[in-house]
Formats: C-alpha cells, sequence, structure tokens
C-alpha cells in the first residue's frame, strides 16, 4: 500500500514539475507580444477602483469571479507589468489542471 501512495506522489510530482516548466516557458514566450484586447481589458479592471471595476464587470457579461481574483491579485502585485498580469491567469489555470488531471 505504501508502495503505491509513493508511486502517485512521483506521478503528480512529475506532472507539477511539467506544469511549471510550460508555466514558464509559456510566459517568456508570451513576452515578447504585446497584451491582447481581454488581456488589456482585464488590466483596466485591476487597475480600476472598485466601484468601477463591479461596473466593467457587470458590463461584460462574462462571469466576475475571475476579475475579482484578479483584483485581489493585482493590489497585492500591482498592474504595472505584463508579465505580472499574465501570471495571474497561469496561477488561477495551473491548480485547475491538475485537479483535472
Amino acid at each position: 500500500m505504501i508502495k503505491k501512495n509513493t508511486k502517485k506522489i512521483e506521478i503528480l510530482f512529475f506532472v507539477l514539475l511539467v506544469l511549471i516548466y510550460f508555466l514558464i516557458t509559456y510566459l517568456l514566450i508570451r513576452q515578447r507580444y504585446s497584451l491582447w484586447f481581454d488581456e488589456l481589458f482585464t488590466q483596466l479592471v485591476a487597475k480600476s477602483d472598485i466601484s468601477k471595476t463591479i461596473i466593467l464587470i457587470v458590463g461584460d457579461g462574462k462571469p466576475p469571479l475571475y476579475f475579482l481574483l484578479v483584483k485581489i491579485y493585482s493590489l497585492f502585485v500591482g498592474t504595472n507589468s505584463d508579465i505580472l498580469l499574465r501570471l495571474s491567469s497561469s496561477i488561477l489555470g495551473v491548480p485547475f489542471i491538475v485537479y483535472v488531471y
């Protein structure tokens, strides 16, 4: 039984290392390109004060949870860097991939 659990932990660790590798590679490649429209909108929402953020989210018609999480994230790391903005969606996406796996 212990051997079975050890094997699962090894597989999960390997998957996590692969995800981290692809995350870093993705961010480095994307850094060469300017922000896309949806990323610019996310940056606008993150830079806005809370009342304008709510107005922008309601007017957009997309699910608001992502934008609220990015707003909270931006309070801690700021919104001046493109890579930090892109990192927010990557931080939210990697645990989902692990969960689905």
